[in-house]
């Protein structure tokens, strides 16, 4: 039987009615919300456990690899130790052992078999222990990024052209290694059979005996570049560079006197017919500067400049502090020492302004020096260390 429209428990259940859908309406959506929380919360959470699970994993193969050669050597030497445990064991045995001698012998050969094992383990856990546990992250490093722009001509003389249109600079650190390694330079070098430092190795040392050259020994040592440039067969540039230093990077005297040197070093540039004046910037007449700059500012000359190497930008050729101190550790292991590690820096950098660029000229071979323009701090590829241009790099643009 029907209830009329205005029966009380109907007019009851339809507000109910009305109120449950409105409720509904409203909590579908923070439902729907909490849903997609839980939800992404799960996912978070099982990439956290696969993450984990391959970190134990990893954690347990680096484990099984140092513990690996421990746990054999240490099962060769629990067989040995068994073994003779067991002979002991079967000669105690022997039907014509006394009794009481027998007893002791076994009792003798388990107590000494048993702590030797043992100790063995105990050993072997250290060491795989240990190995994980001591063992020191590894570094990586990012590659060198360069920028370039159209080249300048490199002489004031005007008698080398520029590069070709279009043509792109050598914006370029000099080299970049994996390994931004320790040298020996760095703990004072190498120690000579009279216990004291190497001097081609040991930066102080190196300063020390640079000093300042006076202007005598400067056209000295110009007059013999002029004649190797003159000897050269090449067209001849007379370059004019400026020095000077950005940061705390010493004396600027003892980095000019090393940098002239290098330079004008018969074995050089000036066998590609080019030599070198030092100028003042005040006059406003440097074909290029040539800087010592702390390794912190190196990026603040170019994007492509690295806080690790030296770097080449337009008319400035930075030379970095810490490679200037302690060279490379694979230059030095390769024989290099670093008085030759800074004749290279700046001899390779100021290819750079003589239109050259990295690695134009590969390893020959091993055992062949490497070339001059070869990112030589970044691996010698079984060439050896070479701080001068080979024949077939002395040129010019």
């Amino acid at each position: 039987m029907g209830r009329r429209p205005d029966d009380p428990f109907s007019s009851i259940m339809t507000t109910l009615g009305t109120a449950w859908r409105a409720a509904g309406a409203k909590a579908g959506p923070a439902l729907r919300a909490v849903g997609r929380a839980l939800a992404a919360g799960a996912r978070m959470a099982g990439r956290g456990a696969v993450a984990v699970v391959r970190a134990i994993v990893k954690g347990l193969r680096a484990a099984v690899r140092v513990a690996g050669p421990a746990l054999g050597k240490a099962g060769s030497a629990i067989a040995a130790v068994a073994g003779r445990g067991w002979s002991a064991v079967r000669g105690a045995m022997r039907p014509d052992a006394a009794p009481s001698k027998r007893t002791f012998r076994i009792r003798r050969a388990l107590v000494f078999g048993c702590a030797a094992v043992l100790v063995v383990v105990l050993v072997v856990v250290g060491c795989a222990i240990g190995g994980v546990f001591g063992r020191g992250g590894t570094t990586g490093g990012t590659g060198g990024a360069s920028t370039s722009s159209s080249s300048k001509g490199i002489g004031k003389t005007g008698k080398t052209a520029g590069a070709a249109d279009g043509a792109k600079s050598d914006k370029k650190p000099e080299d970049r290694s994996a390994d931004t390694s320790k040298s020996a330079a760095q703990s004072g070098a190498k120690a000579g059979k009279t216990g004291k430092p190497d001097a081609d190795n040991d930066a102080s040392a190196l300063d020390k005996a640079a000093g300042t050259l006076t202007d005598a020994k400067r056209a000295v040592i110009l007059k013999k570049a002029e004649e190797a440039a003159a000897a050269s067969g090449k067209a001849r540039v007379d370059l004019t560079y400026c020095v000077a230093t950005k940061g705390k990077v010493g004396d600027l005297d003892t980095f000019a006197t090393q940098a002239y040197e290098a330079l004008n070093d018969t074995r050089g540039w000036p066998r590609a017919g080019v030599t070198f004046t030092q100028g003042d910037a005040a006059d406003g007449n440097c074909d290029f500067t040539l800087i010592l700059s702390e390794a912190r500012y190196l990026p603040e000359y170019d994007a492509g400049c690295s806080a690790e190497y030296s770097c080449r930008v337009g008319d400035d050729v930075i030379i970095n502090w810490d490679r200037w101190r302690t060279g490379t550790a694979g230059w030095l292991k390769a024989g290099g020492t670093l008085r030759r590690y800074r004749e290279m820096a700046v001899n390779h950098e100021v290819g750079h302004r003589l239109g050259h660029i990295d690695n134009e000229t590969p390893c020959a071979g091993d055992g062949k020096p490497a070339a001059l323009m070869q990112q030589q701090s970044k691996g010698l590829n079984g060439c050896t260390p070479n701080e001068w241009p080979l024949d077939s790099e002395l040129w010019t643009q």
